[in-house]
């Protein structure tokens, strides 16, 4: 299962749709871009048995409970660069909204740090130019540390 947050009208988003994923979640608040995805899904002859469109903002997303990206194992976050939405993305991602989560995949500037919370654990980074892709996996338990507070 994969989630793409931020999915916009879709152009280059269908690859784990063509390369088998069973189910993509994806997840745009613009009613305009949920449109034209809708439309682009159509044209290419994905079957809507394969995919979910939600037209929401991904805090909501993330926060309903239960979360409807809870079956998600690969996570796709290109949130806009002129936002500091990477940030407001960490804030909502608890650890019980995806509980099934193996890799959430952070594209961002690449000078725009990732502080990701502390139930994930940066596994690695590669850069394009000013683009970077951050690769962010569950902590192990023992990784984790509590707040006392």
């Amino acid at each position: 299962m994969f989630a793409d947050l931020s999915a916009g009208a879709g152009a280059g988003r269908f690859a784990p749709l063509s390369r088998g994923a069973r189910h993509v979640h994806f997840v745009e608040v613009s009613r305009g871009a949920v449109h034209m995805l809708l439309e682009n899904l159509a044209q290419c002859g994905a079957d809507p048995g394969r995919f979910t469109v939600h037209q929401a903002r991904v805090a909501a997303a993330l926060g309903a409970r239960p979360c409807p990206l809870s079956d998600a194992t690969v996570v796709f976050a290109d949130p806009p660069y002129d936002l500091d939405a990477n940030v407001d993305l960490m804030a909502v991602l608890a650890p019980d909204a995806l509980p099934n989560l193996e890799v959430l995949v952070l594209e961002h500037r690449a000078r725009q740090p990732v502080e990701q919370p502390a139930h994930l654990a940066l596994a690695r980074e590669r850069r394009f130019g000013d683009t970077m892709l951050s690769y962010l996996v569950p902590a192990a338990a023992d990784d984790i540390v509590e707040d006392d507070a």
